[in-house]
């Protein structure tokens, strides 16, 4: 699935009761891209927080991306100490 807004992906998260593998690597790739972006670096953070709202829908092996993501977008509060690479364990400590 490709998303081109933003507005697209936060439907696709809201609507769907299980987001697999496919589809949420989709929408990491979407979310860093707007991370990345001054002007829609807000995007991709509404987006990450969108996804830890709806965090049992994801498929499981995809959430160690979206806990990355989380740290990408300054949102450390919300950072989930296991899901982190031992690169980003010593970030988080």
């Amino acid at each position: 699935m490709i998303f081109r807004k933003a507005a697209d992906a936060v439907n696709y998260i809201a609507n769907t009761e299980f987001i697999g593998y496919d589809e949420s690597f989709d929408l990491s790739k979407y979310c860093s891209v707007l991370l990345r972006t001054k002007d829609e670096e807000n995007h991709g953070r509404d987006i990450v927080i969108r996804i830890k709202d709806a965090w049992n829908k994801l498929h499981e092996h995809t959430k160690p991306i979206w806990n990355d993501l989380t740290e990408a977008a300054g949102l450390y509060p919300y950072v989930e100490p296991e899901h982190l690479s031992r690169s980003a364990m010593l970030r988080y400590e």
